[in-house]
Order: structure tokens, then sequence, then C-alpha cells
């Protein structure tokens, strides 16, 4: 393969301290080097002096998007079409999220993401079937079920591409919690009604995430804490629908102010992400998007339309800085899978927006897609 290398010039970037003006050059995929504004870059240029270049993001909880749902087709091409509408907002990694389903799509997943050869893919999330059927959200009942040794154990030994498993910490054993952590799988709390008794059981034995924060849990209340204020208490890594429909906004800065860098965006993504897509079935429900809201018959909230890059707008709109946010999107996510940092020496993922946030282009690798707008 040719040699390629390329200097993005005269960027805002972000950095650990903030935002710094500069200049980034990538060499065959690679991270070569950050420069000084008043260093001169290795030709040749891609000016980016309009715009601000930060991590690539990093979705946690996709379910789908762009029309398709990974439930209904895990396969590679689904994992591939999901890739490539990723990168036109920003997103060069995330986790293929399969919700509750039967064992055998939880085979037919894995089997597809050791399939799969293309970028972007961390692994696998699965939400569920370990849940609480009483806080089951849009999940099919019907399949939210205890733990088999069976499930287990095909899960643990596909510990190569399952990265996230989530679960009710009150209805598995903490030995369970432990061998999942202990396999290298990270576990995080979510569709629960777990006591504080039972959260910190569960955190002592390896769960330290929490799936989409203040939804499909217990409110705070003032003599019960239960697992929302337990997760918020001990700074669990927390994922949050950024829709601004998922969470108010009060709450959202209330967790952004007590967790700081332990909080990240996820998009909950469904088939209308990225499209113009007005129903859809989700775990054997019909549901409506209206007014940016996907909404099963009963009125339960069915994923969202979100993408990354909008999910970073709205953080905005709501009054969370655009350092904190860009982190929330491309550097918190990494960090709560255990993996390092963006920096020099590694492979190069960036996106770069407009000064209204709309992105304008992505680096994923080798590969730099300028975005039309």
């Amino acid at each position: 393969m040719a040699h390629c290398k390329y200097s993005l010039t005269g960027a805002r970037i972000l950095t650990r301290q903030g935002f710094t003006c500069g200049h980034l050059v990538i060499a065959d995929g690679v991270l070569e080097a950050w420069l000084p504004y008043n260093q001169s870059p290795p030709r040749p240029w891609v000016d980016c002096s309009e715009l601000t270049i930060a991590p690539g993001f990093v979705d946690l909880q996709q379910n789908g998007g762009y029309g398709l749902l990974f439930n209904d087709t895990p396969d590679v091409q689904t994992l591939e079409k999901l890739n490539e509408g990723n990168l036109h907002h920003g997103t060069t990694g995330f986790l293929a999220t399969l919700i509750t389903d039967e064992d055998a799509k939880v085979g037919a997943a894995i089997d597809a993401a050791r399939r799969y050869q293309g970028q972007g893919l961390i692994g696998l999330h699965l939400e569920g079937p370990w849940l609480n059927p009483n806080r089951g959200g849009i999940h099919d009942s019907d399949l939210i079920r205890p733990v088999s040794n069976d499930l287990l154990n095909t899960i643990i030994e596909a510990k190569d591409v399952v990265k996230l498993v989530t679960l009710a910490p009150e209805v598995v054993d903490e030995e369970v919690i432990r061998t999942l952590a202990n396999a290298g799988i990270k576990v995080s709390g979510g569709h629960t009604l777990a006591s504080e008794a039972q959260s910190l059981g569960a955190i002592g034995a390896g769960m330290d995430m929490a799936t989409h924060l203040f939804n499909a849990m217990p409110p705070i209340s003032a003599r019960s804490p239960g697992f929302t204020a337990t997760a918020l208490d001990r700074q669990l890594y927390c994922g949050l629908v950024g829709d601004g429909i998922h969470v108010s906004s009060a709450n959202v800065r209330l967790a952004h102010r007590l967790l700081a860098d332990k909080l990240f965006l996820v998009t909950d993504a469904t088939p209308a992400s990225g499209a113009d897509v007005r129903e859809f079935e989700f775990a054997g429900k019909s549901i409506s998007v209206e007014n940016d809201r996907c909404l099963g018959p009963d009125g339960t909230i069915g994923g969202s339309n979100l993408t990354m890059d909008k999910g970073v707008q709205r953080l905005v709109a709501m009054d969370i800085p655009l350092a904190d946010a860009l982190a929330m999107a491309g550097v918190t996510p990494r960090l709560a899978l255990g993996l390092p940092r963006i920096q020099p020496g590694m492979k190069a993922e960036l996106v770069g927006l407009c000064p209204g946030l709309e992105v304008r282009g992505t680096v994923q690798g080798r590969q730099l897609l300028e975005v039309a707008r």
C-alpha cells in the first residue's frame, strides 16, 4: 500500500487541557504528531482553520441506524452499513448493541462480530436478557430470563468480541458479575430495581458502569437511594442518552456536575437514526417516530433517532461546555471500556466540526471522509 502522509492544519484542537490551535500530522492512518501553530507542518495540507478537531466519537449503545436494526439482521453487512453511516456523523468506533433476544440471536451476533473485517466495530454490547422485567422498558418481557450456564459460557467464550453486558444486579448472583469481570467483559447495571445494598454488592463484584442513566431504573428518594443514586455516589462510568427526551436537561447538568469525566454520551440509536424512518419494529413492538421521539404503542420510549453529532449539539444546548460534550462523546467512552486516549502513535480517529458543530470531516485510520454540507 502506498505511503500516505498529510497534515490537518490550523485547527482548534481538543486536548486534555482544553482547546489549542495547531496542526495534526497523519501518516499511513496513524496520528504521527501534534504540532504547535507556529511550527510548519509537512505537506500536503488539509486546511482546517475553521474547524474544531476532537477524538472521533465512540457510541457504546448503538442498536442500529440508517434504516437498520442489529437485532433484526445481526450480520456482517449490517455492521458494515453502520460504520459507513457513522462516519458521516463523526463516529469512528461503536459497540453493536443487541437487546434482549433468544440465545441463537446472541450466537449470530457473536459470529458476525468475529467475521467482520472492517473498521469501527469495537465489539458487542449485550443489553439483556438478565434484566428486571418490571423495568424492562421496550424489551420483550417474554425473553427476559434468568441466567443460564449455557448462555453465560457462550458469552465468556466470546470475550474477544463481547465487550459489555448490561444486567440488573438484583436478578443475578454476584458470582456471575465476578465471572464476567474476570474475563475482561465490562458489566453495567441497567433495567433494574436494585437496592443500594444490591448495587454495592454488584460494584464489589466488578460492575463499574451504568446503562442509560436515569432510564429504566428507580428514581432517587429520601431514604431509598437505589441503583441510580448509588451509581452517582460511587461515580460509576455512566452512559446517558443525550437527546433531551430520555433525560431532562436539569438531570443532564446534575449528572455532569456529579460525575465529571465519568459521564459519557450514547445514542440508543434505532433505524430512525440518520434516516427518514417514521415507523419500525423493535422487540416485537411497532415504534412510531414523532417529534424526534421513538414511542411504542403504550408510550414507552423505544430507543432514539439520535446520532452522536446531534447528541453533542444537544448537550451544548443544555449548557454543557463544548469541551466537556466532546469528551463525553469521544474520550470518556474509550476510558469506560479501558481503551487509551487518542494520542500520537495511535490509529488516527478524529472528527472535524464546523462552528455550528456540524461534522465536516472524519478520519478513521487511512480513510479521510469529507462530509458535504
